[in-house]
């Protein structure tokens, strides 16, 4: 059951769902109680998501829940249960969200809720259930990186790690742990240490999906370092690992990197074919982190190749997959490559605009971009800083630092469908829509419309409209059709053109 505010509890709903847990109440007599409460107006339906129902209660009536449920002396066991129900939940999304395919409603299912999922870790910390709080805070990794909660992820991590070692945390679960919080602290300190720490455990273990897990995230934090010859030989010994399990997903991540060492060493040519053969199997699987992950470095090499054509399609099509998922990380790299862009053609205030975005976004979620695109941005910043002078690239960058993320996003997407214009005609080298009215949009598909171009999901939009998931996914597709436009980022685009953002 999913509160209104604060921190609550979930139990409820967690015995009605779950049969595996004890419990003397039969699941007919849950559901009449919470028909009851309905009826009472002291729970309220909220948009579903996925198949299941989700019920609100006021802050008021969970606190006196709270209360009543401390002074019944069953609270230890109730949090207890309850933890355990998140720890099972966070089972499945290590299994689902991190060895196979994303599934993005399944995601969202978790996403959901994350708020029982703080208040069960804090529960654990509290009772120093130092095994349980591992296993939570690592299985739930996935929804930590995918929904870029990263520093939140690292931290809860970071609580737990520090009290090793102890012998009630069986290896896998530590080994596990330290894999998820090198992976969340890329470009950190410790990182690398953190994955070669967890490869040896696993290799103990005898876990060698484990250790190729390990093995390609230290060939994509390497990469990030410049050291491509350690880097490609990591994402060699992983690849036959994901071939032989059938993790296409991780195939195509590991094939990628094996592309980034390649450039990294001067073999273009090799580095696009590998990065290209690695977008084919993310599409394959539609398998939108893959395809965002390989247009950002597809999106760097034309940049750095000298095809700005080539890049900004990808850079394009990245932010778009990005957007789709609502993965502010991947979101950071293509803005900061699309800045970049932007100041190889002379564009200078708008790149700045960019890197006032990007920092901005890196800032909010405490990420740190990999080495070659951050030290190329930072070259590219210094040019247009040096183009603009001091004064306009500051005031520049920090109206692109207090912008709106839907307006960088949709000024970005407008820049890379034409990154040809003349600077001096920019503004009116891609030809104007009709307005609202005349495209036909409703008023709901109009707030629909506004949020999208805000960089909202599909679920966040059904939630702040309080209509299902699959709604806003129709309505955004009747948008498409009225605007004539294939992508989110050009519904964003257009948007920002009509002044609706």
């Amino acid at each position: 059951m999913r509160r209104e505010t604060g921190v609550g509890s979930r139990e409820l709903d967690g015995v009605a769902r779950d049969s595996r847990l004890p419990s003397p109440v039969s699941p007919v007599s849950v559901f009449e109680g919470v028909a009851s409460l309905l009826e009472k107006s002291l729970v309220r339906e909220i948009p579903a998501i996925g198949d299941g129902q989700r019920y609100a209660m006021l802050e008021t009536i969970r606190e006196f829940g709270l209360d009543r449920l401390r002074e019944s002396g069953e609270e230890a066991e109730i949090r207890r249960r309850h933890a355990a129900w998140y720890g099972e939940l966070a089972e499945e999304a290590w299994q689902r969200l991190y060895h196979e395919p994303v599934d993005e409603a399944f995601l969202a299912e978790v996403d959901a809720e994350l708020d029982d999922i703080r208040t069960a870790l804090a529960w654990l910390e509290q009772t120093d259930d130092l095994a349980g709080l591992l296993t939570l805070a690592g299985a739930i990794g996935p929804l930590w990186y995918f929904r870029s909660h990263r520093s939140e992820g690292v931290e809860w991590l970071r609580r737990g790690l520090g009290r090793l070692p102890d012998p009630r945390v069986p290896p896998a679960i530590e080994a596990r742990a330290v894999h998820v919080a090198g992976s969340l602290s890329e470009g950190k300190p410790g990182a690398v240490e953190r994955l070669e720490e967890s490869a040896r455990i696993w290799e103990r273990l005898g876990d060698r999906w484990g250790v190729a897990a390990s093995s390609y995230e230290l060939a994509k934090q390497i990469n990030g370092l410049g050291d491509h010859r350690r880097a490609a030989a990591y994402a060699r010994a992983a690849i036959p690992v994901f071939e032989e399990f059938g993790n296409t997903e991780w195939l195509a991540d590991a094939t990628a990197q094996l592309g980034v060492a390649a450039f990294g060493e001067g073999r273009v040519e090799e580095a696009f074919a590998e990065i290209e053969r690695a977008l084919a199997m993310g599409r394959q699987i539609e398998d939108w982190y893959g395809i965002g992950l390989a247009l950002n470095l597809l999106g760097f090499v034309a940049t750095e190749s000298g095809d700005p054509a080539r890049a900004a399609a990808a850079y394009r099509e990245s932010l778009d997959a990005w957007t789709r998922v609502g993965n502010k990380e991947g979101m950071t790299g293509a803005l900061a490559g699309i800045a970049t862009l932007a100041t190889t053609r002379g564009r200078h205030e708008l790149a700045a605009r960019l890197f006032g975005a990007t920092d901005n976004l890196a800032a909010a979620i405490g990420y740190s971009l990999a080495l070659p695109q951050r030290e190329r941005a930072e070259n590219a910043r210094a040019s247009t800083t040096e183009s603009l002078g001091r004064p306009a690239f500051d005031a520049a960058y920090a109206a692109g630092r207090t912008a709106p993320l839907g307006q960088s996003i949709a000024e970005a997407a407008e820049f890379s469908e034409n990154p040809f214009a003349d600077v001096a005609a920019a503004g009116s080298a891609i030809p104007r829509p009709a307005g609202a009215k005349e495209a036909g949009l409703t008023p709901r598909e109009l707030e629909v419309l506004r949020l999208l171009a805000e960089g909202r999901t599909d679920r966040e939009i059904g939630e702040l409209l309080s209509i299902s998931r699959a709604t806003a996914a129709r309505h955004i597709a009747n948008i498409f059709g009225k605007l004539n436009v294939s992508s989110r980022t050009a519904a964003a685009a257009y948007a920002f053109r009509q002044g609706l953002i």
